[in-house]
């Protein structure tokens, strides 16, 4: 709804930057849930072929041998750095000041979310690309792949000079948010109707 606000030329900065941080603490909030449950999964299975639980629950964890922790825990700590990017936007500063405090994070947010986004294409397909159209899972990863693109082409878009080489990189940035925002969006909804087929499936 920020970028949404900022595209209809809405004049209350502060309001604006207040939806996104506020915005950015639920993005956490759920990459976090997701880094808990990858740390969390079974890592053994029984002599029946049952995944074992794990003995004691993790609230924090480093498995680099496992590609599903590479598709979370970059997430996590890329929204880690939105908050810093939408917290330092309330700050006035100049534009280089702009750069260290907020684009600074955003991009390295970004990043991260490539990387979580590569990671969870090549844990589905085992692969670096595959086509499956009529696996949901499939959509859900790649909807969300496309949704980390869209916030590095934000990001890059974001980056203030005092004299702009193009104008309406601004408007474009915000655009991109938009678009990664929604592909997030339309991810976790998908995995609603995809939790209830494995639910019904067992």
């Amino acid at each position: 709804s920020g970028s949404c606000l900022h595209l209809v030329g809405f004049s209350n900065e502060y309001l604006i930057d207040l939806i996104f941080f506020t915005g950015s603490i639920f993005f956490t909030s759920a990459g976090y849930s997701q880094y808990y449950q990858s740390i969390n999964a079974p890592e053994a299975i029984d002599s029946e072929g049952h995944p074992l639980a794990v003995a004691k629950r993790r609230f924090l964890g480093w498995q680099p041998k496992r590609i599903d922790f590479w598709a979370t825990f970059p997430q996590f700590l890329g929204t880690l750095a939105f908050n810093v990017s939408t917290f330092a936007a309330f700050i006035s500063v100049q534009w280089l000041g702009y750069d260290i405090l907020v684009w600074v994070p955003d991009y390295v947010g970004s990043v991260f979310f490539l990387i979580s986004g590569f990671a969870a294409v090549f844990e589905f397909c085992h692969r670096l690309w595959c086509w499956q159209r009529h696996s949901l899972t499939w959509w859900i990863v790649i909807i969300n792949f496309i949704g980390c693109v869209a916030f590095m082409l934000s990001a890059i878009l974001a980056f203030v000079r005092p004299n702009p080489i193009f104008d309406n990189l601004a408007t474009y940035s915000t655009i991109f948010t938009l678009i990664g925002a929604v592909c997030f969006f339309v991810g976790a909804y998908l995995m609603w109707p995809e939790m209830a087929a494995e639910a019904q499936t067992e």
